[in-house]
């Protein structure tokens, strides 16, 4: 018995895997929501699978492109009841949305533990993103439903949980799925291996005429340009006009979770303009170390409050969101200053999104992983190859780690700024970038870089959010690894408070990870916590033996090894300037 198992979220995978080690049947899990599951059904329909198991609305469109049984994994009363404890506290209006079975299931858990949230009834996918705009609308931040509901909360700036499935649901969906194989049996017969087409052709070059119509091929398979061209842009209506409005014209493509990257151009001959579309495949381009690039194609919401859904009890977060999304509309290069860890690059991301530009490219370059080859070969020009220009067309670019480049890479991008078109650049850096112009970082690159500048506070500076921040972390870890841990301790909060974070919400976020994973109850416990602390720092303990100058001593080196010898943060921790720190380090003989 072969059972091909599709989990729409990495949590469910692990889960079906560990259930799955001891039952009596072959069994393959793959990861995969709607269309991306689909694909592997069918694929399995084909290559003698006898049951498919699956969850929610990617079951339910499997169910109708498939012949052989599909099994749902369902959403228990208890699993709900656990992601309805889990946001109780949560700060911010909060709904539940989703088919019959999900809201009224609901909202009956939520009438039996005397927890009001509002549910909200769906008949059909299409109307997801209409009742979560009017919900948004009415100030809700938090919107909890199946992986779908999910996805287009969170496009939208609300904060999505998945309702996950816990133990219960899948051997019940084993059991079920062991019940139909006898049906499978007598079907199997039925069901070949069909034939394997490998995709496997160079595809280099289609040169389309004004309908549409390919006029020479350097490739084994035009159609494929030729579909990708029509594809992406609806029909041949104004093709040309489009491609003419750019030098060399550059698009990505995605599809069935493929990436290509097009590079077009018009050509006339004898009065007549052909289109030439060449190809690359996104496999090559991603091979460049440190380079990360969503096409953002299938968005299907448009640029909305995606900043304003951002929940912070910290004043300082939110003036910087307010200025983050007065950014967004205003097309100029921004600078983000701010420490390691503190969401820089979510924040350039979330900018992107609340733009005009939010269905176009966000790739993000990491200054300090990429190579200085790799760097000049993304800078040069799109005709002998891609370019920062080719590859963010119309969208957005991020260079992460602004502040690692060389003086030759910064040149290097300099140049490539110069000439970005449509394409707005966002840089971001832990350190005050400005005291560092003249010495070691180009000025014009400086001048370009941070036409507008934006800075997030650390997370030692807005412990308020610290509660908030691990109910996140703590649902986005129970979806990434199967768990169903319901909250966290009070005890095991006021400690997470008194730490000073130095590695800020990343470093948080490691934490509860790692708690989540070794947690054997449903509440973060204070052990739990202790043991994915850093041992270094988790308990500090100043001795307060010998004299004052000693304790002093003691005191600025403990600090200095927090704040990983940043002399900057040190002072500034210490309520001294840099000065004073140096003085002090001096006449302790301490090396820098």
């Amino acid at each position: 018995m072969k059972i091909l198992a599709i989990a729409p979220y990495p949590g469910l995978k692990e889960l079906l895997l560990s259930l799955g080690q001891n039952q009596p049947f072959e069994l393959v899990v793959e990861t995969g929501d709607l269309n991306a599951g689909l694909h592997y059904a069918k694929e399995a329909e084909n290559n003698g699978t006898d049951i498919i198991i699956s969850r929610g609305g990617t079951a339910e469109l499997i169910q109708e492109q498939v012949s052989i049984p599909v099994i749902e994994v369902e959403v228990s009363g208890y699993d709900m009841l656990r992601v309805i404890t889990l946001i109780k506290d949560f700060p911010g209006k909060a709904a539940i949305v989703g088919f019959a079975a999900i809201a009224e299931g609901a909202s009956a858990v939520c009438s039996l533990v005397d927890i009001d949230v509002k549910t909200i009834t769906i008949t059909e996918a299409d109307e997801v993103q209409s009742r979560l705009k009017a919900l948004q609308k009415n100030g809700y931040q938090v919107i909890i439903g199946d992986v779908i509901t999910v996805r287009i909360a969170e496009e939208l700036g609300l904060n999505g949980i998945l309702l996950t499935s816990g133990r219960e649901s899948v051997s019940k969906a084993f059991y079920e799925a062991r019940k139909s194989y006898n049906i499978v049996e007598n079907m199997k017969a039925w069901y070949g291996i069909g034939d394997v087409v490998l995709r496997n052709m160079q595809q280099d070059v289609a040169v389309l005429d004004q309908k549409g119509k390919v006029k020479y091929a350097g490739t084994d398979d035009p159609a494929f340009i030729q579909n990708i061209v029509w594809d992406y842009f609806g029909g041949m209506d104004d093709v040309f006009q489009k491609i003419e409005s750019s030098p060399s014209y550059s698009f990505l493509y995605e599809k069935d979770s493929r990436m290509w990257l097009i590079q077009s151009q018009v050509i006339q001959e004898k009065e007549e303009s052909f289109g030439v579309f060449f190809l690359l495949d996104i496999d090559d381009i991603q091979a460049v170390r440190g380079l990360d690039i969503q096409s953002n194609q299938h968005r299907t919401t448009g640029p909305s409050t995606v900043l304003t859904g951002r929940i912070s009890e910290s004043v300082e977060m939110n003036k910087m969101y307010e200025k983050a999304m007065a950014f967004a509309g205003a097309g100029r290069n921004i600078l983000i200053e701010g420490e390691r860890g503190t969401g820089k690059g979510r924040t350039a991301e979330l900018i992107h999104l609340s733009s005009e530009r939010h269905r176009s490219p966000f790739v993000t370059i990491d200054c300090e992983q990429v190579t200085e080859n790799e760097l000049e070969r993304i800078s040069s020009d799109p005709l002998e190859g891609y370019s920062l220009v080719s590859l963010a067309e119309g969208g957005t670019v991020l260079l992460k780690n602004i502040d690692a480049l060389s003086r030759s890479g910064q040149q290097m991008v300099s140049r490539a700024l110069q000439a970005k078109g449509n394409t707005q650049v966002i840089s971001s850096t832990s350190c005050e970038l400005e005291p560092l112009v003249q010495q070691s970082f180009l000025g014009s690159l400086y001048d370009q870089a941070a036409e507008l500048k934006l800075y997030i506070p650390p997370l030692r500076e807005r412990k308020e959010d610290i509660e908030s921040l691990s109910s996140l972390f703590i649902n986005e870890s129970n979806v990434r690894y199967g768990k169903q841990i319901s909250g966290i301790r009070e005890e095991s909060l006021e400690l997470l408070k008194e730490i000073d974070w130095p590695g800020n919400v990343s470093q948080l976020y490691r934490v509860i990870e790692e708690a989540v994973l070794i947690a054997g109850e449903s509440y973060l416990e204070m052990e739990n916590i202790r043991q994915a602390l850093p041992q270094k720092w988790e308990y500090p303990n100043i001795q307060v033996s010998g004299t004052l100058s000693e304790i002093e001593t003691r005191v600025i080196k403990q600090v200095l090894e927090q704040e990983n010898h940043n002399h900057s943060q040190t002072a500034k921790r210490l309520g001294i300037n840099r000065t004073t720190l140096w003085r002090k380090l001096k006449q302790d003989k301490q090396e820098l």
